[in-house]
């Protein structure tokens, strides 16, 4: 789609397709959940917690559908970013994968002690817990690397039962 380098590449979000959310598939999907706490790790710093729904394709070059289906974004204190993912991880489908940016802090043990009050069961050792490490990639260039190729292909879809706030950034 963008022959740029990573590092100057600009997502388009014109190309990211609205679906209604009884039109995003269950059958034969994975869930996963991504939890990325941005900033210094001061209270009330900007998080981003998203649940996708991946349709695998094995034909067409084996390019998976990608739906997002739940979302949010937005400045809160450490507290409420475990609140609101363990809500989100106990709302709707089953999660098959949760990953979370933790390279410093203490976020996925508070996250699974929450969890398992709830009688999940999350662990890296069960591999349903995966701590993502971004390995001193700068954050612009992950995301533009990992979402770039379904984007410009016609795969990538958000739901409109996302807020509307969401869906806009």
């Amino acid at each position: 789609c963008d022959p740029s380098p990573p590092g100057e590449r600009e997502l388009n979000g014109e190309l990211l397709q609205e679906i209604d959310h009884e039109f995003v598939p269950n059958e034969g999907c994975a869930t996963f959940m991504i939890v990325d706490p941005a900033g210094d790790g001061k209270e009330g710093c900007d998080w981003a917690v998203l649940k996708i729904k991946v349709k695998p394709n094995f034909g067409n070059l084996s390019l998976s559908d990608c739906y997002i289906v739940d979302m949010v974004s937005m400045p809160i204190t450490h507290a409420e970013a475990i609140s609101t993912i363990v809500d989100m991880y106990m709302r709707g489908d089953y999660v098959n994968q949760l990953g979370i940016e933790d390279d410093r802090s203490t976020t996925h043990i508070h996250v699974v002690k929450a969890l398992k009050e709830k009688g999940r069961r999350l662990s890296e050792d069960n591999k349903n817990l995966v701590l993502l490490k971004h390995r001193g990639r700068a954050k612009d260039n992950r995301i533009a690397s990992a979402i770039q190729w379904p984007l410009c292909n016609s795969k990538l879809y958000i739901s409109k039962r996302v807020s509307s706030a969401y869906r806009s950034k």
